[in-house]
């Protein structure tokens, strides 16, 4: 991940009972998903933001794991259709490609 943007992730509450993600990146939000699972410990930790590269580390709860796995998921689309370079690794393709113009003797 790229350090220099300020990306996190935060959840709000809908009045049907589920949760909204959503990605905040320079005070613009981009829509994740839905989830119809409601946890109030996952909505403690997610309505304040987190951080994106807090979110990628594992854990041993099942629930929590597979949550972490549909943000990172539904982030790369994001990242895409946005045209976002949040990975380091798009920024690696990016700056190895060079095209070297040689002459044909």
């Amino acid at each position: 991940m790229k350090n220099s943007m300020n990306v996190q992730t935060i959840c709000k509450r809908n009045e049907t009972g589920t949760l909204d993600f959503y990605m905040t990146i320079k005070n613009n939000e981009i829509y994740l998903f839905t989830t119809k699972y409601f946890s109030y410990n996952i909505f403690k930790e997610y309505c304040n933001g987190k951080r994106i590269e807090d979110v990628f580390h594992n854990t041993k709860m099942y629930r929590h794991q597979k949550l972490k796995e549909r943000i990172f998921r539904m982030a790369k689309y994001a990242s895409y259709e946005y045209s976002l370079n949040l990975f380091e690794k798009n920024a690696i393709k990016e700056r190895r490609h060079t095209d070297y113009d040689y002459e044909v003797a």
